[in-house]
């Protein structure tokens, strides 16, 4: 039986920099908000969903490894669309901290 173990997910914010992550011999990135936020040279909480989705998609597309997408904003929609927005763009995991614990997804 193989033991869990902790995968490290470097935060990455475009796909140049996924690709020099994968290229270091990480597992896995993460696309956080304050990444994303200081790309964008906004705040976080302004951040839109186009544009998480739109760089989601660049990153996913950059490299082969797993991409995590922290989605904790909300961007006042639905869960279900935020989800729905994130897979079609080919993301791994997504964080949502407080919204999952207190909105039901119908699958």
């Amino acid at each position: 039986m193989v033991r869990p173990r902790f995968i490290p997910a470097l935060g990455i914010w475009d796909p140049y920099t996924a690709r020099v992550a994968e290229s270091l011999g990480m597992e896995c990135v993460h696309i956080g908000g304050y990444q994303l936020g200081t790309h964008y040279v906004t705040s976080e909480p302004l951040l839109t969903l186009t544009e998480l989705a739109t760089t989601t998609r660049y990153v996913t597309s950059a490299v082969k490894i797993p991409v995590i997408v922290d989605a904790g904003a909300g961007f006042d929609e639905p869960l279900k669309r935020v989800i729905t927005n994130l897979r079609t763009r080919g993301e791994t995991g997504l964080e949502e901290y407080y919204r999952i614990e207190s909105e039901t997804v119908e699958r």
